[in-house]
């Protein structure tokens, strides 16, 4: 069996699943769409309905020196 990760965890707009919604959402999406959850759509590219908010890698954070 193959374990799919969902890049969307790796967004600084995704915000989890919050109650009484359906799935996962982000600031794009109340309800992320299954083909970019499924990694059918890459989502750094425009999808119907996301408001021009795109993928966005979570900044790493600044090392301590």
């Amino acid at each position: 069996m193959t374990t799919v990760k969902i890049r969307c965890h790796d967004c600084a707009h995704y915000e989890g699943k919050k109650g009484g919604n359906d799935g996962p959402s982000c600031r794009a999406f109340k309800v992320i769409p299954l083909k970019i959850l499924n990694n059918q759509h890459d989502h750094a590219k425009p999808y119907k309905g996301d408001k021009g908010i795109r993928f966005e890698p979570i900044k790493a954070k600044a090392k301590r020196s």
